[in-house]
């Protein structure tokens, strides 16, 4: 009896084995993935550059001549992670110029540096929830210039001894001007945090500075006058509830990346100018930003992206970009891949 008991023995103590073994072997890939945990901290650096030419002769709806766009682009980020902290850092510095034979002058038509710091705590109990607090920061380097094909009068409203200039072009604002600076604070929710999508939600408060005094908005174009109406932009500062819910996610075997981000801020705080009498929702800020980049080989993408800004204290109209690039990118500093458990 004892060797057939010994036998017993072993043959559960390897069917044990054997499932344990296998259990490491053939988890699922999502729960593998799960498990991954890499703290400290990570870094990427990114250069690209774009370029587009377009020749149209006779062409109904287009004009005449030769265009040509060019411009660079640097992205990077350095993020930190351990335990139930997360900070998350992100960097952009773009430039795009165009040349039209109509105009005969490059003209600035991206000029976008930006800072985002983010810093996040997952809850014990709820990984996906739990405070936050970020810093954003983004102005232009570049001083900015209206540009037309044909001399217009340059007209400030609040100025009746004439127009500010009889030309094709004047200076609006001055290198980093306007100068924006955002800070809120509050909870956050990831409630879907799986390929091919990531939702995050975020409730709180928040401030925003714009810093733009003394200088100059287009307001109203009059091609029949030959009139240019201008708007003498003022500082801002506000404060008041604000909440954003973006996505962002891979597909196809990360030959496909996209992002679309929604936000508001209701000033309920703020410094209007005496006799502005907008309420607080009148005031209130949104933004609407996409993207979507198509991966065409390892070095080189097509690259679309929208927004879409209304900021009425500053500018009682929407202010829209969009753009669409083939950038041909170099990384420097290429990212871990970092994967949270529970991801």
């Amino acid at each position: 009896m004892k060797p057939i008991s010994a036998l017993v023995v072993m043959l559960l103590l390897s069917t044990t084995a054997a499932a344990d073994d296998d259990k490491k072997t053939y988890l699922p890939e999502e729960v593998k993935k799960a498990e991954k945990r890499v703290d400290g901290w990570d870094g990427s650096l990114v250069l690209g550059a774009s370029s587009s030419l377009a020749q149209n002769s006779n062409l109904v709806g287009a004009t005449d001549g030769i265009a040509w766009a060019m411009g660079a682009q640097v992205t990077g980020g350095a993020n930190y992670m351990h335990g139930q902290h997360e900070w998350v850092n992100t960097f952009k510095l773009a430039e795009t110029y165009s040349y039209t034979t109509a105009l005969d002058e490059f003209v600035k038509t991206v000029d976008e540096l930006s800072w985002r710091s983010t810093y996040l705590y997952s809850l014990r109990p709820i990984p996906w929830l739990g405070p936050f607090g970020e810093l954003k920061l983004k102005t232009a380097i570049l001083p900015t210039y209206d540009v037309q094909s044909e001399p217009y009068a340059y007209i400030d409203p609040a100025i009746t001894t004439g127009p500010l200039a009889q030309d094709n072009k004047l200076k609006l604002s001055e290198p980093f001007r306007p100068l924006h600076i955002e800070e809120s604070a509050g909870a956050f929710a990831k409630p879907i945090k799986k390929d091919p999508i990531t939702v995050e939600i975020k409730v709180g408060f928040g401030g925003k500075h714009i810093f733009a005094a003394d200088q100059y908005a287009v307001d109203k174009v009059d091609k029949d006058l030959k009139e240019i109406t201008l708007k003498a932009l003022e500082d801002v500062h506000q404060g008041g509830p604000a909440a954003s819910v973006g996505a962002k996610g891979e597909l196809y075997d990360k030959k496909v990346t996209y992002f679309a981000l929604a936000e508001a801020m209701i000033p309920v705080i703020n410094n209007q100018a005496e006799g502005e009498d907008k309420s607080a929702v009148g005031l209130t800020n949104i933004l609407f930003e996409a993207g979507i980049s198509f991966k065409l080989v390892s070095w080189a993408s097509l690259d679309y992206s929208f927004r879409a800004l209304r900021e009425p204290q500053l500018i009682d109209k929407w202010q829209i970009q969009n753009n669409l690039l083939l950038t041909f990118s170099y990384t420097l500093v290429k990212a871990r891949a970092v994967e949270k458990k529970g991801s």
